[in-house]
């Protein structure tokens, strides 16, 4: 085993699958339950610093306390050589991001199906008072069979009462492109589940168009996504009622 990749009891890790701002997640073989798993581990820079721990924390927190097929499940949260971890269904297949390298747009049927289980997954975690706040292709992954998987909750607010510092009341969170104007601005209050879904139909135009919203550096403004934002908003609507 290289001595790249970690210790962790219980698990046997077989690679790095993915890296990030917050750290890497691996591929491992749980020796108990004998089946494959994902761990994401905090990088070590961020391990000393208490926010980014309480955010990986509430990551995990909030994956696993929404139970939905279209949401990546959270199986367990540990620390391992100083680094805390999460172990996580593992998902055989790739992101909407690499589907969109090859198909640079798909076609509306398939476009309307991911749309619907985005929705209905985002809607488990509304229910619960989590927004995501960082919906992009990236964190979309795509299974054997097609079925949608959310993941990366490490941007997402915490339901009303809960811990938000390790986000930041009032600060811009998300990725350029992949943010909602009220979120460009840093706006709190009612607008949270506005953001989730204004980019959620966002995403919808670009995987149709085949395009980025905005199309520029900086955060999408208002009006920017491609075709009529109340089209959108009337499938995507649709989408989230159908089951």
């Amino acid at each position: 085993m290289s001595a790249a990749l970690p210790l962790i009891r219980r698990y046997r890790i077989l690679g790095s699958i993915g890296r990030g701002g917050m750290g890497e997640v691996f591929l491992a073989e749980d020796e108990t339950l004998e089946r494959r798993v994902a761990i994401k581990r905090i990088a070590a820079p961020l391990a000393a610093e208490g926010a980014a721990r309480s955010r990986f924390l509430r990551e995990a927190r909030a994956m696993a306390g929404i139970e939905h097929p279209h949401v990546v499940r959270v199986y367990a949260f540990g620390e391992a050589e100083g680094q805390p971890y999460i172990v996580m269904e593992y998902v055989e297949g790739e992101t909407l991001a690499v589907r969109l390298t090859r198909a640079t747009r798909l076609a509306v049927e398939d476009a309307l199906r991911i749309a619907r289980e985005v929705t209905q997954a985002l809607a488990a975690a509304w229910t619960r008072g989590i927004v995501h706040r960082d919906v992009k292709p990236a964190n979309i992954l795509l299974d054997r069979e097609d079925h949608v998987k959310v993941a990366d909750f490490g941007l997402a607010r915490p339901p009303r009462g809960e811990d938000s510092e390790a986000t930041g009341s009032g600060s811009v969170v998300g990725t350029p492109h992949h943010i909602s104007p009220e979120q460009a601005r840093g706006e709190e209050t009612g607008r949270l589940l506005a953001r989730d879904r204004a980019v959620r139909d966002a995403r919808w135009a670009e995987t149709v168009h085949g395009r980025e919203p905005g199309g520029g550096d900086g955060p999408a403004p208002r009006g920017s996504a491609p075709a009529d934002p109340r089209h959108l908003s009337r499938r995507a609507s649709w989408c989230g009622d159908a089951r």
